[in-house]
């Protein structure tokens, strides 16, 4: 691999089964074999459940070492088609911001994400915004505990 080109990224995901004593631990000695360079970025791909309007959202989010998201995937959800659906296709916030895509690079330094606060909804679809904004806040407790 060309390194000035190229950035290699070593992520890490776990089913959650742990206590959170477990995933600490299990954190703390993969901490321990990482390489601790430049050409290497380590981060989380931390899976979170949150109620949405119709049932759960199931997602991932990236975290980076700093803390901050890089990321919200959505693996499933039962949101209604076309209202709730807004959020999981991504369309844009009035700000022209897609809904997924303004959790990047917000991390717990900015205090609780929430609707109308710092995180902006869909039109119509507030409570599916709420929902993974929910989950958001949820892996990021998760990535702080572990460290």
């Amino acid at each position: 691999m060309n390194r000035r080109y190229r950035k290699t990224v070593i992520a890490g995901n776990w089913k959650m089964n742990m206590t959170a004593s477990e995933t600490k631990k299990f954190a703390e000695d993969i901490r321990k074999i990482m390489p601790r360079a430049k050409w290497c970025e380590t981060l989380l791909c931390v899976p979170a459940f949150a109620s949405g309007s119709q049932g759960n959202i199931e997602m991932m989010v990236g975290v980076d070492g700093e803390g901050a998201v890089t990321g919200v995937s959505l693996v499933d959800n039962a949101e209604t088609a076309g209202i709730g659906s807004k959020v999981m296709t991504n369309m844009p916030t009035a700000s022209g911001v897609g809904v997924l895509s303004q959790f990047e690079g917000k991390s717990a330094a900015d205090g609780l994400l929430a609707v109308g606060t710092n995180v902006d909804a869909i039109s119509g679809a507030t409570v599916s915004t709420r929902g993974v904004t929910n989950g958001v806040n949820a892996a990021l407790a998760v990535a702080g505990a572990i460290g």
